[in-house]
């Protein structure tokens, strides 16, 4: 009896200081036998990692000498205890969405449907029946399909928060510079459409002053707006998806009230089955511009309280955002035919024997869409610029962690395009290290140099008054928007997402930059605990292990076609819309 008392002792003392407990002032001989043990408490049920540590009072001054002799353990001790208490909590909730199915969706589809709307009957009437039926459909289903890539990529690393750390990860750091130039080349264009829409509204409802002048007046009028904080432009949202049936249902009626041609339903213009050849390469970039919103959707999927149903989110939105599309553009082409404008709502208020109240109700709503809008498109643009200059520093990965990133579902139209930009991550570590330079940060504020504290009023008015100057050369919205589908939305919404998918589906199913330490050390332990917890909260369970991500046979021969159809169809479009072209067939 007295042996199995002296292996049991020696087992007791063998054990690691973080699963044994911690008995002050006993004797390191002491056995555990039935008879001498206590009964047991709840700290004693508790697992090794959760039970208290039961330690006697101590003074002030014993206490500091056995924080400076403590050594490795206490210290590997203390960030266990930093970590558990600090971003443990903070990790697990910020990796938990917000979202409902429904909230997603309503997001979604405001994503979709914006000013593209307006432009989708000219790019009908460039394209003719067939070829512009063919083209939506195609533009809709392979953004569908790239979007659901982007979810598959992001299910595999909950690291991934953003479009630009999906591309990261695929591309290598070095392609950051490429991405922060898309995003400018993106935002930056449709920063002129919306300046040159709300100009070209104003004009047609006021004409005696000119689209030019308007243009200046929406200089002033946008600028304080840019200073705002996103919160209070979260009303975007709701009036985007107001603006876009609103319109529709003035389309609808205008053209059931009215009897004889233009502009009526019962008497409908000459239209053609096949397409202006001269001016096909236009309709490309029209009608991919309605769909182009994957630079959000990977904050929308993050934000899903159950990701698994992203997919029925992503169709059914997509079923929407082309039905809305197709009857936009088939109803602007019937009522107007091949003298449609690149904006209904002008064709709207020229048009005789309209309803005039019911019109100008549409213009306005066309014309304060930019006004709101405005802001949430500057703000990632003028971040993401001043990365570029260097006059900003991008915010870590560990930073963005400690607090949630996720916004409120009323905030989707301020929060969810400034999350998809593409300085809100610099890299897809997935580490959590680091929390402490947080403090340090306020700190060091006050130090900032002049430029760097009030860059905002430097950058900010620049940069707006530079998209006014482009509005007022490139006044043409149609090619705007033409020029924003081909060269942006064809690169991050199809060149990007598959070109990402097929690096990573030919790599293994497993991270290989995976830094597994062979010794299980306290910070070792901790973090194969968080990546497992993050990553069954967020997937409900393994299911990035039973799910990998390998891309080959068909699928891979398909993403290889797509891609180069893609890549033919943007440097078309692009080319045609710098292009100087006739009105008219």
């Amino acid at each position: 009896m007295s042996s199995v008392a002296a292996d049991r002792d020696r087992v007791v003392d063998e054990r690691s200081p973080l699963i044994a407990p911690t008995l002050q002032n006993s004797s390191t001989s002491a056995t555990f036998s039935p008879a001498n043990q206590p009964s047991p408490t709840r700290g004693d049920r508790l697992s090794p990692l959760l039970a208290p540590i039961y330690t006697e009072p101590v003074g002030k001054p014993q206490l500091q000498q056995q924080r400076q002799t403590s050594g490795k353990n206490n210290a590997a001790a203390r960030r266990l205890s930093l970590i558990s208490s600090e971003a443990w909590s903070a990790a697990i909730e910020e990796q938990r969405g917000e979202s409902t199915w429904g909230q997603t969706l309503f997001n979604t589809v405001n994503v979709l449907i914006g000013v593209g709307l307006l432009a989708e009957p000219l790019a009908f009437a460039d394209a003719g029946w067939a070829i512009g039926t063919i083209l939506l459909l195609f533009c809709a289903l392979i953004t569908n399909y790239t979007g659901k890539m982007l979810a598959k990529i992001m299910r595999q690393d909950s690291s991934l928060a953003t479009y630009a750390d999906v591309l990261i990860k695929a591309y290598g750091t070095r392609a950051k510079n490429m991405v922060y130039a898309l995003f400018i080349l993106e935002l930056g264009a449709l920063s002129i459409a919306l300046c040159t829409l709300f100009a070209d509204s104003m004009e047609s409802l006021y004409p005696a002053v000119s689209s030019q002048a308007y243009k200046v007046i929406f200089f002033f009028i946008i600028l304080p707006t840019t200073f705002l904080p996103l919160r209070f432009l979260s009303l975007t949202s709701l009036l985007g998806i107001i603006s876009s049936f609103t319109l529709l249902l003035v389309l609808v009626t205008d053209g059931a009230l009215k009897k004889h041609q233009p502009g009526s339903l019962r008497d409908p213009m000459p239209t053609a089955a096949g397409p202006r050849w001269m001016r096909l390469p236009l309709s490309f970039g029209l009608l991919m511009s309605g769909f182009a919103g994957h630079a959000v959707i990977p904050s929308l999927y993050r934000d899903m309280k159950n990701p698994s149903q992203f997919n029925s989110v992503i169709d059914i939105a997509y079923i929407i955002a082309f039905s809305i599309s197709m009857l936009f553009g088939t109803l602007g082409y019937i009522m107007f035919g091949n003298n449609v404008s690149s904006e209904v709502t002008r064709d709207l208020l020229a048009t005789k024997g309209n309803p005039a109240v019911l019109n100008k109700i549409a213009v306005w709503m066309v014309a304060l869409n930019p006004v709101v809008k405005y802001a949430v498109t500057n703000a990632p643009l003028v971040q993401t610029f001043e990365v570029m200059l260097g006059i900003q520093k991008t915010r870590p990965m560990n930073e963005r962690r400690s607090r949630p990133r996720f916004r409120s579902p009323h905030d989707s139209g301020a929060s969810a395009i400034l999350e998809g930009s593409a300085i809100m991550s610099e890299d897809s570590s997935s580490s959590i290290s680091g929390l402490e330079g947080n403090e340090s940060s306020s700190r060091t504020k006050n130090q900032e140099p002049f430029l760097l504290r009030y860059r905002a009023f430097i950058t900010r008015p620049l940069l707006t008054a530079l998209i006014v100057v482009l509005a007022i050369v490139i006044p043409d919205f149609g090619r705007v928007l033409s020029f924003l589908g081909s060269a942006s939305a064809f690169i991050i919404c199809c060149i990007g997402p598959i070109g990402a998918y097929l690096i990573l589906g030919r790599q293994t199913p497993f991270n290989k930059g995976s830094t597994t330490p062979n010794t299980i050390t306290p910070s070792a332990m901790e973090e194969n605990v968080f990546s497992s917890s993050v990553s069954k909260s967020r997937l409900g369970g393994d299911e990035a292990s039973k799910y990998p991500l390998v891309v080959k046979g068909f699928e891979r021969v398909l993403c290889w076609s797509l891609l180069i159809v893609s890549a033919c169809l943007a440097i078309t479009g692009t080319v045609w819309s710098v292009m100087p072209l006739e009105s008219s067939d």
